[in-house]
């Protein structure tokens, strides 16, 4: 009985292999990410020049997301049954060129409609990526290099804040896009030296390959540390028991459970990320505030991302998923609801950094641990895509909740529905989450395997 890939990858010292595998996927989901976040900027600016409108900008989010649901659905048997290598190329493709479109948008409509297009490369692009990164790096550390890849991507939220008011008073917002056109392009083509995921080949019984391709990362390790490597000490528990995952596995025991974790969390830090960041810049504005200092306070707050994503990076294997989650929602929620009662612009940058921040420590454990570690290998990437596209479903009905209540109530009911979202959260992951923390894939995902 041979020994299969995933006792050998996870035995492997972290090498430039894993450096390399990092920055290549992390490059592309950081202009996927900055892609998604650059809608705060830019929907002010439509807003302040009389393009657009609160309804219109509505719209606007909820044809992004509805690309997003549909992107993050569709990876998930793109990449189970074409590779990741295959899929996380193709979605990266997709939103250059989009976004290409949507910087020669001549009216708000085609934007809207084009921003819908683009969405679906949007959401498939997170989904592989994390999913892919997980599939090599070993169990010991995997907690810090999923966080790792969280903090690259999601510098694309204080990356689109800081040229967002860098390049939309200056040059205009078309020119946002235009950013991440090239930038897309440029990661499409470096990534061609990116590997298949040997996991992925032997799920889906190519034994060859998948050994082909370990063997030549092995190689690699050991040229760069000049040692051998150590021997593999021990199967993995489930990795040869392999039979069809039905898509529908994911809403029957023992999977149900699972599903319902990863959706729920997902959704409530999805809506709050969203939330602040799409509608903070036109709060501001329609206080009074000019475009260039909301778009300036915006990406102050917005640092509060890849601050709260290294704080995620230092915990997550120390603390585990399970408490750490529990507690962030609820010390989100409380947050939230002293945020409901400001009014001074100081308070509102100070919090706001302070509610991104809890939510980017949970960024890993909601979008790159928990989806992978819960779902096997065979369908790790429609499990992990459904939960994303569910939570992104939430966010195409959310903005016409928060126009809705931002137009009759001003922004207070907003962060108190936010708060109270939070606390059933923080109830729902401390009585039905799972601890994964140290455990091999294979490990975690046994149990939801086994029949």
């Amino acid at each position: 009985m041979s020994i299969v890939a995933a006792a050998r990858l996870d035995r492997l010292p972290i090498s430039k292999f894993h450096h390399r595998i990092l920055w290549l996927i992390g490059l592309g989901m950081f202009f996927d990410t900055f892609d998604i976040y650059l809608a705060g900027a830019v929907l002010g600016a439509l807003v302040k020049s009389g393009w657009s409108n609160v309804n219109l900008n509505a719209t606007f989010i909820s044809a992004t997301f509805l690309g997003l649901v549909l992107g993050s659905w569709m990876s998930g048997f793109v990449g189970d049954h074409f590779g990741r290598k295959f899929s996380y190329q193709f979605n990266l493709l997709i939103y250059g060129l989009g976004s290409l479109a949507c910087a020669f948008a001549p009216s708000m409509t085609f934007l809207i409609i084009m921003r819908g297009i683009t969405g679906v490369g949007l959401g498939a692009e997170v989904v592989t990526g994390y999913a892919t990164l997980s599939e090599f790096v070993p169990p010991s550390t995997r907690g810090k290099w999923q966080a790792y890849l969280a903090l690259i991507t999601n510098s694309g939220l204080a990356g689109a804040g800081v040229l967002g008011y860098l390049i939309i008073p200056n040059l205009g917002w078309r020119w946002m896009f235009v950013f991440v056109t090239v930038g897309s392009l440029i990661v499409l083509y470096f990534r061609r030296v990116l590997p298949e995921s040997p996991r992925w080949c032997e799920a889906t019984g190519n034994h060859d390959r998948a050994d082909k391709i370990v063997r030549a990362i092995e190689e690699e390790i050991e040229k760069e540390r000049g040692a051998a490597l150590p021997p593999v000490e021990a199967q993995h528990p489930g990795t040869l028991k392999k039979d069809h995952m039905p898509y529908f596995n994911l809403f029957r025991s023992p999977l149900l459970r699972r599903t319902v974790l990863v959706s729920v969390m997902l959704i409530c830090q999805t809506v709050g990320v969203y939330t602040i960041v799409n509608w903070l810049p036109t709060i501001l504005i329609k206080q009074g505030i000019s475009i260039s200092r909301s778009l300036a306070f915006n990406a102050i707050a917005s640092l509060g991302g890849p601050f709260g994503v290294f704080i995620g990076s230092l915990v997550v294997d120390r603390l585990g998923r399970k408490w750490t989650g529990a507690g962030l929602f609820f010390m989100f929620a409380v947050v939230s609801y002293i945020y409901a009662f400001q009014t001074q612009v100081a308070m509102l940058v100070v919090l706001g950094f302070i509610l991104f921040t809890f939510l980017y420590i949970l960024n890993p454990i909601c979008y790159a641990l928990y989806p992978a570690e819960l779902y096997p290998t065979e369908i790790r990437v429609r499990g992990s895509g459904t939960s994303v596209a569910l939570a992104r479903l939430a966010n195409v009905i959310t903005p016409y909740i928060i126009a809705r209540l931002l137009s009759v109530s001003g922004p207070r009911p907003v962060f108190e529905l936010l708060g109270l979202v939070s606390v059933l959260t923080a109830l729902i992951v401390a009585t039905i989450g799972i601890e994964t923390k140290n455990r091999t894939l294979e490990q975690t995902s046994f149990v939801a395997a086994a029949r």
